[in-house]
């Protein structure tokens, strides 16, 4: 009975510790796109507020548009590059969330293009979604970063449908790649047909058509750039001005969007300027230098089980399964070891 007993009391024990380790290390959610657009509560103030960061403020907050062409989103670390942010779409930004279930997907808003845009494009725009405001730096340099997207890609690169987006500060387009050239999918694609010669800034591309092997990226979106970051020279501490803009080119259908990551229109502060060297002094002796100390390699990870700096305590847990469960074992052996009474 005692040898029973023993043995139920351990795998209760081993039980309880496991239980344990399942309530400590959930299965992390998987990433899921979450737009919100201005048909709500959300107001364009929102949006320019939630781009800026250090060393910026803003005012005079303007947008035109359509009301789902614009908003915010959360839920992007694994899709779009950043967890959340502002997007901006020549459609409905509804269409960004996954999976990739459509090549064309596109809403047509009945809006009007942008002067701007058009003449960037050399085409006629259409569904235009512009947000625009003023804005003090305290230094001279700013930067954001973001990420455009098309359903344009791959089948209509190097074609006439090339939806284009820019970044105006102060005037001055500062969304462009190469030989200052707009950002978009006739000067970053991997060619079309897709993988094949001639091609523009292919490793800052991210294929998602279903119809050239994608899909992967949980975005209804058929391809994506990089994380890109826009530079530009302003003038610090006085007012300047910002327009994001984004349209179709030539039609209305195959939308594009831009995502701008939150927090990241910042000022970019220079590094100081080195100290001038001290006069001549008399050269001290040098000190022996310590040895370091070596840094013992982190021990191997258990899947399901917290890591080091977790904070979810699992390999504690563990430990503890592992010495009760040997302490039971060892008492058992004992007292069937233990010689009987004649």
């Amino acid at each position: 009975m005692r040898i029973g007993s023993l043995m139920i009391v351990a795998a209760l024990a081993v039980l309880t510790v496991l239980a344990g380790l399942t309530v400590a290390n959930p299965r992390p959610a998987s990433a899921v796109l979450v737009p919100e657009d201005l048909s709500g509560p959300l107001t364009p103030n929102d949006l320019a507020t939630q781009l800026v960061g250090a060393g910026v403020t803003v005012s005079n907050v303007t947008y035109a548009g359509a009301d789902v062409a614009a908003g915010r989103f959360t839920g992007g670390t694994g899709i779009i590059g950043f967890d959340a942010g502002v997007v901006l779409s020549s459609g409905d930004i509804a269409d960004t969330v996954g999976p990739n279930s459509s090549d064309s997907a596109g809403v047509d808003n009945l809006q009007p293009g942008d002067a701007n845009l058009t003449a960037l494009a050399g085409a006629p725009t259409f569904d235009a979604s512009v947000l625009e405001f003023d804005f003090v730096p305290s230094a001279s340099t700013i930067t954001f970063d973001y990420v455009f997207a098309s359903e344009e890609y791959n089948e209509f690169v190097h074609d006439i449908y090339n939806d284009v987006f820019a970044f105006y500060v102060n005037g001055t387009n500062c969304a462009t790649v190469g030989a200052a050239q707009p950002v978009s999918i006739n000067t970053i694609n991997n060619g079309n047909p897709f993988n094949t010669d001639p091609r523009e800034n292919s490793a800052l591309y991210r294929n998602n058509d279903v119809s050239d092997g994608g899909g992967s990226i949980d975005t209804q979106l058929d391809g994506l750039t990089v994380v890109l970051t826009c530079t530009a020279t302003v003038n610090a501490g006085v007012t300047n001005h910002m327009k994001l803009a984004i349209a179709d080119a030539s039609d209305e259908i195959y939308d594009a969007v831009v995502f701008l990551e939150a927090g990241s229109l910042q000022v970019q502060t220079p590094s100081p300027s080195p100290s001038p060297p001290p006069g001549p002094t008399l050269a001290a002796t040098a000190s022996p230098t310590a040895s370091p100390t070596p840094t013992a390699a982190a021990p191997a990870q258990l899947p399901g089980t917290g890591g080091p700096g977790s904070g979810t305590g699992g390999g504690w847990l563990l430990a503890i399964a592992a010495i009760t469960l040997l302490a039971v074992i060892t008492g058992v052996l004992a007292l069937t070891r233990r010689p009987r009474r004649m």
